[in-house]
């Protein structure tokens, strides 16, 4: 069985990978960029299910099986509804910002511009330093340099299969995910992942199923997920 991934994002496609070989099932995985496909969905989603659906609708076209997943990322000290929160917008976070702190936050960063790797980490560097200042000095304008620490934040994932001419569908539980915080400083730490660079700016190991009896359980969710899909 031929099995489209429906990202270009280099570390998701390691991630369907291994999951595909942890599900034991014979399937011959296919990638966006082996069939020439150029075009991609908006993603018009209010939740990461509804933007893994759309992917998997568009990308349903091209092949008769599909996996796709999408992700918020959040910082669990700004409210939900805080225009600063990225949310669904993690590369294109500055479209939220109300035009008074717009300059603030991202600075020659103009409206509907999809940040690129060094960008995110650029931006979110910044998001970090201004958010702790306003909670030290009590004012989003104070100068953050030189501060040097940390936020939690988290994701929230879901994944979504076209096969059979259905749609599947599985998404974490929101508890769990805000019990899987991480730290993001205000630094660059590494460049390992190619495809995440929130990771540049952790030293935690949350997205690494062995760390702990949660992440286990929830990585293992999404494997069954997959393979009780696909048999």
């Amino acid at each position: 069985m031929d099995l489209l991934i429906g990202s270009n994002n280099p570390s998701k496609i390691t991630m369907f990978r291994d999951m595909i070989t942890q599900t034991g099932l014979s399937v011959r995985l296919l990638t966006l960029q082996e069939l020439g496909i150029r075009s991609e969905p908006a993603e018009t989603g209010r939740t990461p299910l509804e933007n893994a659906v759309i992917k998997a609708r568009f990308y349903r076209n091209y092949c008769d099986n599909v996996i796709t997943d999408d992700a918020g990322f959040y910082l669990a000290d700004l409210d939900p509804d805080d225009p600063r929160q990225p949310g669904l917008n993690v590369r294109t976070p500055q479209d939220a910002l109300p035009d008074d702190i717009l300059p603030l936050y991202a600075p020659g960063i103009p409206r509907g511009h999809r940040l690129d790797n060094e960008e995110m980490a650029v931006y979110y560097i910044n998001l970090v330093k201004r958010i702790i200042a306003e909670k030290q000095n009590g004012s989003t304008s104070s100068d953050p340099a030189g501060i040097c620490r940390s936020l939690p934040a988290y994701f929230h994932f879901a994944n979504a299969i076209w096969h059979n001419n259905r749609m599947y569908t599985y998404a974490e539980p929101l508890e769990e995910a805000l019990q899987l915080s991480f730290p993001v400083y205000d630094h660059i730490l590494n460049r390992d992942s190619a495809g995440w660079p929130i990771d540049w700016l952790t030293d935690s190991d949350w997205h690494d199923s062995s760390k702990s009896r949660l992440s286990e359980e929830q990585h293992m969710r999404r494997i069954r997920f997959i393979r009780d899909t696909l048999s």
